[in-house]
C-alpha cells in the first residue's frame, strides 16, 4: 500500500469513526476474538467461555404462519425473531445455537455476564448498508429493550485438529484404504466427540464395507445426528441428512424390531426431514421420504382406522407435491405405486372400473413404465411393486 492509500485509508476510517463511534469497538473486534466468561444460571460458580458474535439489532414477534400460537392459553406463544448485527462472523452457522448475554456493568470490556436467552440461527445475510446480519429465533421475553450481546460457545481447541484428522480419513477411504480411513475417523472423535462430520464418515463405511452391520452405523449417525448444529458445512449436513434417511429407511424394510420399536425410527425420519426443510428449504428428496414415512405410518395402524385414513392422505399429499420438482428415482416410482394402489381397493380383474380406479390405475402404469425404463439391468424390482403391476395388467 503506497503512502497515498494508505492516508485515503486512515482518512476514511476516521471520518467512520467520527460519524459512527459504535463501529470503533466493531473495527477492534474483527482483530481477534473477544472471550466471555458466561454463567447460566445464578446457582452456577463455574463459567464457560464464549465468543463474542454480535450485538441484538431489534426483536418482533414471528408471524403467525411462522408459528402455532395457543388460544386456549390465551396468551402469545409465539417465538422472537431476533435480528442480529455480526461483529465476528467466524464460526457462525445456520442451526447453531447462540446465546444472549448481559454485561456486567462493572467492567468496560467484557470479562463476565450471564446468559439471560439464546436462539437458534434460522439465516445468515449481508446488508449493504449494516453490513452481515444473522436472524435468529427464540423467546426473550425477560430481555424486554436492553441491549444484548450475542455470543457462541468456544468451540473446542480440537476441533480443527480432529477436522483435519476426519479429511485424512477421507483421503485414505477414497484410496481405497479403509483400515486406515477408520483409524482416522476414530481419532478425529476421539479427539472431539461432538464433531459430527467424523461421526457420519465412520458410519458411512460401516455402511459400505461388508461385515461391519447396520447397527454400528445406525449408533455413529445417531451421534451426528445428536452433534449436527458442529457440523462444518451446510452441504456436508444435508448429505448427512439423505444419507441417514436411506439407512434408516432400509433399516425398517429389514427390521425384526416390535412395532412400537418401529415407529420411533420413522419418528426419527419425520425429525430429520423436518430439520432439512428448515436447513435447506423443500426439496425433492425430502419431500419423497416424507410420503415413504407416512405411508409406512399408515401401514402400521391398521387397528385404528381413523389414525391410519389421517397418515393415508397425508401421503398422497407428499407423493403429489413431488411432481413439481420434475425429478425421478427409482424409489420415487415404486413409493408412488405403492401409495396409489391402496386406492384400488378389493378391486380385481374382471370386475367393473369405476373412474377413480381406472385413474389410479393409470398412474400406476405410467410409474411402472418409468420405473420399468430406468432401472438398471439386473437390479432387482421390489416384489411388491410387481404384484401391483401384474394386477392391473
Amino acid at each position: 500500500m503506497n503512502y497515498l492509500s494508505r492516508s485515503n485509508y486512515y482518512f476514511t476510517t476516521l471520518i467512520l469513526i467520527l460519524l459512527f463511534p459504535s463501529i470503533s469497538p466493531v473495527l477492534s473486534q474483527i482483530q481477534e476474538d473477544e472471550l466471555v466468561f458466561a454463567f447460566r444460571g445464578y446457582h452456577r460458580t463455574k463459567a464457560e467461555r464464549m465468543v463474542v458474535v454480535g450485538e441484538v439489532v431489534s426483536i418482533e414477534k414471528a408471524e403467525l404462519l411462522e408459528s402455532e400460537p395457543s388460544p386456549d392459553l390465551n396468551l402469545d406463544t409465539r417465538p422472537d425473531n431476533v435480528v442480529v448485527k455480526v461483529l465476528n462472523p467466524k464460526g457462525v452457522r445456520v442451526g447453531q445455537t447462540l446465546y444472549l448475554v448481559e454485561k456486567d456493568p462493572n467492567h468496560k470490556k467484557f470479562r463476565n455476564g450471564n446468559v439471560v436467552g439464546q436462539i437458534k440461527v434460522r439465516s445468515i445475510f449481508d446488508t449493504t448498508f449494516f453490513g452481515k446480519q444473522l436472524r435468529g429465533e427464540g423467546f426473550t421475553k425477560l430481555i424486554e429493550n436492553r441491549p444484548m450481546t450475542v455470543v457462541r460457545l468456544l468451540e473446542s481447541a480440537d476441533t480443527k485438529e480432529a477436522l483435519v484428522l476426519k479429511k485424512k480419513g477421507d483421503a485414505a477411504s477414497y484410496q481405497g484404504n479403509y483400515a486406515l480411513a477408520m483409524k482416522e475417523y476414530r481419532q478425529s472423535i476421539a479427539m472431539d466427540a461432538k464433531l459430527p462430520d467424523a461421526h457420519f464418515a465412520l458410519g458411512k463405511l460401516y455402511r459400505d464395507q461388508e461385515g461391519m452391520g447396520i447397527v454400528a452405523s445406525i449408533a455413529e449417525y445417531s451421534n451426528a445426528w445428536k452433534y449436527r448444529a458442529n457440523f462444518s458445512e451446510t452441504r456436508e449436513r444435508y448429505k448427512f441428512y439423505l444419507d441417514y434417511l436411506d439407512l434408516l429407511k432400509n433399516s425398517l424394510e429389514q427390521s425384526t424390531k416390535t412395532k412400537e420399536q418401529n415407529r420411533v425410527q420413522l419418528l426419527r425420519m419425520k425429525e430429520v426431514i423436518e430439520d432439512s426443510k428448515k436447513l435447506v428449504g423443500n426439496k425433492f428428496e425430502p419431500q419423497l421420504y416424507s410420503a415413504w414415512v407416512n405411508y409406512q405410518y399408515f401401514l402400521s395402524y391398521a387397528d385404528e382406522p381413523a389414525t391410519r385414513s389421517k397418515y393415508w392422505e397425508q401421503a398422497k399429499v407428499d407423493i403429489l407435491a413431488c411432481y413439481k420438482f420434475q425429478k425421478e428415482s427409482l424409489f420415487f416410482h415404486e413409493t408412488a405405486i405403492l401409495i396409489y394402489q391402496e386406492e384400488l381397493g378389493s378391486w380385481v380383474r374382471g370386475r367393473p372400473l369405476t373412474d377413480t380406479i381406472t385413474l389410479y390405475m393409470d398412474r400406476i402404469r405410467e410409474h411402472g413404465r418409468r420405473l420399468l425404463l430406468i432401472n438398471p439391468p439386473g437390479n432387482p424390482i421390489n416384489l411388491k411393486v410387481i404384484d401391483v403391476l401384474e394386477r392391473i395388467e
